[in-house]
């Protein structure tokens, strides 16, 4: 699984009431991704979501998602088997939009 936690509201610094540094360890510890964003400026928000579809493309690359799970589905019925395979065609048209969105943004680095 992967979770991105997201410490808001980083454009009001004078109300903080958790560092960055506080909030970047608490994920460490815990396994999340970890991000500051403010819905007012739009800071880091399309980015929170950016890092958190490539984490989960990177974990299907790297086959610590099994989007087949194929031992599941031969333990269940076929409504769950058809639910399974509509997850993995979303999760497949994740990974394309992903990785689309990773090509635009090296090639706009590169203008």
């Amino acid at each position: 699984m992967s979770i991105m936690l997201i410490g808001k509201k980083c454009d009001l610094a004078h109300k903080r009431a958790v560092s960055k540094e506080e909030g970047g360890q608490f994920a460490k510890e815990n396994g999340l991704l970890f991000l500051e964003a403010s819905a007012s400026t739009a800071q880091n928000v399309e980015e929170a979501f950016i890092k958190t579809a490539t984490k989960i493309l990177q974990n299907i690359q790297d086959d610590i998602f099994d989007v087949t799970n194929k031992a599941l589905r031969s333990a269940t019925g076929v409504h769950k088997v058809q639910l399974e395979e509509e997850m993995v065609r979303s999760l497949r048209e994740v990974a394309v939009v992903v990785k689309r969105v990773q090509d635009v943004s090296t090639v706009n680095t590169h203008i």
